[in-house]
């Protein structure tokens, strides 16, 4: 019987296939749990993925929200003086108060603190004032003025200057040339026509001398005579006119001659003599403190901020201080001193006397009987070659005396008139 290959291979195949699986379904449930684990494939190892840091995220901080300051809109913020205080915005001037609010508006191109209940301003090139709430109190009509001080303040009108009250009356009339105030004190200065006097707001007039306030007190010549006395700062007579020299006050008291006695005391602020004992023939008036003082025949030194008698009366000769030293002569030792009086080591000049103060930066000396000039290192510039000086230098120049031919000379010794050997005029 002839058979087709291709079906036997099929039937064979069929019949391995049932024959497995009887097979399998003989065997016990551990042999197949067992044959199922060893067909299973192996458990992958699994690795634990690398924690990664996650990048830190930083929130940004804003800042905290700006506190809004009423200075922030203005240029510039003056002091409060009577409550208000000048500012500046938009190239203009006004005021605020304490709490900053705008009291009167930035309408002025300059504008100053508050005196006596009134600002000075600017606005157009001329100057008035304004009060409190921005009113004009005196009117914007003056070339130049100053702020108020003691209820009174100086002005400029035209080309003239005086002296106004708060309400903006003339307390001085606006008719002189200059004006400037004694500080600290109700006394002006003024000029009219190159004459020089002096004025008080309560309309006293001094056509002589007024110095300067020291301890409220200032010596005062109001005729013109040479007889001075005391007044105050209202320009009123404290210490009545009857010295003819005096000091101004240190430490409550004065040093003052009266017109008729030939010696200086101390008196107080009531003209009282103080100090009974301490008495002064003669004083160098040196801006340089100490100053040289002469009771009888010997010098010392006065410290003119406590009238103190720093240096006793106990030299023949002295000269004022300059660096710290000066000269002096005792008993016809010549040596320099300290403002304590002690003596220094110093080189010593070789001088028998010389003068007690500087002239335009000269002072005559005198060795071996000639006389020259040093200056205030004493340093000898001009030579000691004359039998007799003046002294004093006048413009630069001083008479001076040599081989019996009187003649100037200039700073640095050349003849520049009268000169030897010429008629006359200038060499």
């Amino acid at each position: 019987m002839k058979t087709n290959s291709r079906g036997w291979v099929r039937w064979l195949i069929g019949l391995l296939t049932c024959l497995g699986t009887i097979a399998v379904s003989a065997q016990t449930p551990e042999e197949i749990a067992r044959l199922k684990k060893s067909q299973q494939p192996p458990t992958p190892v699994v690795v634990a993925p690398v924690k990664r840091k996650e990048p830190r995220v930083v929130e940004a901080v804003r800042p905290p929200a700006k506190v809004k300051n009423w200075r922030d809109k203005y240029y510039m913020v003056g002091p409060v003086y009577e409550g208000l205080a000048y500012v500046k915005r938009n190239r203009k001037w006004g005021y605020v108060n304490k709490q900053g609010l705008e009291v009167i508006q930035c309408t002025f191109d300059d504008a100053w603190n508050f005196s006596s209940g009134l600002g000075r301003v600017l606005k157009n090139g001329l100057y008035g004032y304004v009060d409190k709430i921005g009113e004009q109190a005196i009117p914007i009509i003056f070339q130049s003025a100053e702020d108020f001080s003691n209820e009174v303040a100086i002005v400029k009108r035209g080309d003239k200057w005086g002296v106004i009250n708060t309400k903006g009356n003339a307390v001085i009339p606006l008719i002189y040339d200059k004006l400037e105030r004694r500080p600290n004190s109700e006394v002006f200065q003024v000029t009219l026509n190159n004459k020089v006097s002096y004025m008080t707001t309560s309309g006293r007039v001094f056509t002589g001398q007024v110095g300067y306030f020291n301890e409220e007190l200032a010596w005062a010549d109001q005729d013109g005579d040479g007889v001075y006395g005391y007044i105050n700062q209202k320009g009123e007579t404290v210490i009545p006119e009857r010295y003819d020299k005096l000091w101004r006050f240190a430490a409550n008291k004065a040093l003052a001659k009266l017109k008729e006695e030939a010696v200086y005391r101390f008196i107080d602020k009531q003209g009282k003599p103080t100090d009974l004992g301490q008495y002064y023939d003669e004083y160098i008036d040196e801006t340089r403190n100490p100053i040289p003082v002469r009771r009888g025949a010997t010098w010392g030194y006065l410290n003119t901020s406590t009238w103190a008698e720093v240096v006793s009366c106990q030299f023949d000769k002295v000269s004022n201080f300059k660096n710290g030293k000066a000269l002096v002569i005792k008993k016809e030792s010549t040596y320099f001193i300290n403002a304590d009086g002690q003596r220094l080591n110093d080189p010593i000049p070789n001088y028998s006397s010389f003068g007690s103060s500087f002239s335009e930066g000269l002072r005559w000396v005198r060795r071996n009987g000639l006389e020259g000039y040093v200056d205030e290192n004493w340093k000898e510039v001009i030579a000691c070659q004359y039998e007799n000086v003046s002294g004093a230098f006048l413009q630069g120049k001083t008479t001076v005396k040599k081989d019996g031919a009187t003649f100037k000379i200039d700073k640095s010794g050349t003849c520049v008139e009268d000169c030897p050997g010429r008629k006359s005029g200038k060499m």
